[in-house]
């Protein structure tokens, strides 16, 4: 026996009846072998491609949720670390707020040397936006800062 050759020499030896039952049963295995080795896996593959997408879709409103709470809460934590060292340095805070855009400082001091001195203590809490040092009417100086962003 030589491979192919005698496969076919085989089906020759057979009866007509014999042959048209032998490929019809051939015709069904080459079928389900192409629906179960080719057409299910793809399929499988579709679904599993939309249930994935799904998957991300939601997972991604959650991180977006998640980052956003957590520059607030980061915002707030800064705020309170620059809310507290502006007092240890002597300045007083006039306006103090926090949200998701960043921290915006007012503070206001005897000369503008204190308020400079503070920034360049605090130098790696939160990174600077603006900064603008004013003559307050009452007598000193006022600095607005704003701040945006948190460093690691």
């Amino acid at each position: 026996m030589n491979g192919p050759s005698s496969l076919i020499a085989m089906l020759h030896r057979l009866s007509p009846r014999e042959r048209t039952l032998v490929s019809a049963a051939l015709a069904l295995v080459l079928i389900t072998g192409l629906i179960y080795g080719v057409m299910m896996p793809g399929m499988a593959a579709a679904r599993s491609a939309a249930n994935r997408n799904a998957d991300a879709t939601e997972n991604l409103g959650a991180a977006r949720s998640l980052s956003a709470s957590l520059s607030q809460a980061k915002a707030a934590t800064t705020l309170d670390t620059l809310r507290q060292s502006a007092e240890a340095n002597g300045l007083a805070i006039v306006e103090a707020s926090a949200n998701a855009d960043g921290v915006m400082m007012r503070v206001r001091s005897q000369g503008p040397a204190s308020i400079l001195a503070w920034l360049a203590n605090s130098r790696g809490t939160a990174v600077m936006r603006t900064i603008a040092i004013e003559p307050d009417p009452s007598g000193g100086v006022v600095g607005s800062i704003q701040y945006t962003g948190v460093t690691p």
